[in-house]
């Protein structure tokens, strides 16, 4: 009988939210990752250094600092 091949596999998972602490407020908001990423200037996260944010809780508008995938 002729030994069965492997083959390696990923898991490609999407992103569901973005979290954030608003540098004013203090909250940490959490919000919906397509809501998030429809209001950026590009689909690339990498890219969303140094856009604009209008924090869901108090209203005060950031700037994205440094962005991480966890």
């Amino acid at each position: 009988m002729q030994e069965l091949k492997k083959a390696d596999i990923t898991i490609e998972m999407a992103p569901k939210y973005v979290k954030y602490e608003c540098p004013y407020c203090g909250n940490e908001v959490e919000a919906d990752y397509s809501d998030f990423e429809d209001e950026r200037m590009s689909d690339y996260w990498p890219e969303w250094e140094g856009d604009t944010v209008i924090c869901d809780e108090c209203g005060a508008e950031f700037r994205i600092g440094k962005v991480e995938v966890d």
